[in-house]
């Protein structure tokens, strides 16, 4: 097997993961991004559609098509885009 740390594309090194027994998509992107650093891609969880409707003051949850238009000013750092917004959402202030 070629080395994750070779490929570029996320797509390719996630197709490349799910191929091994007992890993899917999301295991792969989370591979990918907490063990292998990729910094250019989102993972659509539950968290993100949250945070982003949080922080961008939506009255319903984005889709994914305005997650990707949102995030794209932060190519090729979309990873820590998602990573800020969701530990920001994630956290809790007392005052």
């Amino acid at each position: 097997m070629e080395s994750l740390f070779d490929i570029v594309d996320h797509q390719r090194a996630i197709n490349r993961l799910i191929e091994l027994p007992g890993i899917g998509r999301r295991h792969a992107e989370y591979i990918l991004f907490r063990g292998y650093g990729f910094p250019d891609m989102l993972i659509y969880n539950k968290t993100l559609y949250l945070a982003v409707q949080k922080f961008f003051r939506m009255n319903t949850a984005p889709d994914r098509q305005t997650i990707d238009r949102l995030a794209e000013p932060f190519i090729p750092w979309r990873s820590w885009w998602m990573f800020l917004l969701q530990t920001a959402y994630q956290t809790t202030v007392i005052i």
